[in-house]
């Protein structure tokens, strides 16, 4: 998610000062130490930006307009039956041609796009550390947090709140000594996440493998490069 949104980023006008994201709390996508270290990241990297602020859904009150977004699409892909998806090619195909205006955005992500951003933390002489426990010395529980705010002011420290109504905490991700270092973080540091795409198990691939015969054979190579 981390990388998707800084190829969104790289997209929007240079005089945006201000970001604000909401999604829901899904800890692999949303909630978790990678997306700080974006935060962190994009402020370095783009001093104009003065504040990103990450908002989360409160359980029971999960529906965002992406959700009628998606709705779309699939109607869509009901309504051109002709239209057989085959690749995952077709799907982002199929997304730009749904919607009343057909203005859909699609960004098409590639294997180098997909950044590892666990380089900003979790390798010797990184800029930043995975905190456990906030300025205050309590413990850091990320799964309640509602709001988290990285500030240009503030390299490295995180700001959030458990409850929208209560006062911010903060958290310091700084390695000892680093927090000038933050400044200066250049894109080189970023490195893709992987060479290759993701290879699936032997077992799906063989099982893939025999469904080709459903599979028009121009996209065959498609599948037969997915082997582990």
């Amino acid at each position: 998610m981390a990388s998707c949104l800084m190829i969104y980023i790289n997209s929007i006008s240079k005089t945006i000062t201000s970001i604000i994201i909401w999604t829901d709390n899904c800890p692999s996508q949303n909630q978790n130490i990678q997306m700080i270290m974006w935060y962190f990241y994009i402020l370095a990297i783009n001093p104009q930006i003065k504040q990103i602020s990450h908002k989360f859904l409160l359980r029971g009150h999960t529906h965002m307009e992406v959700d009628s977004i998606h709705s779309v699409i699939e109607q869509e892909s009901k309504e051109c039956p002709n239209y057989k998806i085959m690749t995952p090619w077709h799907w982002m195909q199929l997304a730009r041609l749904s919607g009343k205006n057909k203005d859909y955005v699609v960004f098409e992500m590639t294997t180098p796009d997909f950044k590892d951003f666990n380089k900003l933390y979790n390798i010797p002489n990184a800029p930043f550390q995975n905190c456990k426990k906030t300025e205050k010395g309590e413990k850091f529980l990320i799964s309640k947090v509602v709001l988290k705010q990285g500030r240009q002011d503030s390299p490295g420290v995180l700001f959030f709140k458990s409850d929208f109504d209560q006062e911010f905490d903060s958290i310091d991700f700084n390695r000892r000594g680093s927090r000038k270092q933050h400044l200066n973080i250049e894109n080189s540091l970023l490195t893709p996440l992987r060479e290759i795409p993701n290879l699936i198990i032997s077992k799906k691939y063989t099982y893939l493998q025999k469904l080709l015969k459903w599979v028009p054979k121009i996209f065959h190579p498609f599948y037969q490069n997915l082997a582990q």
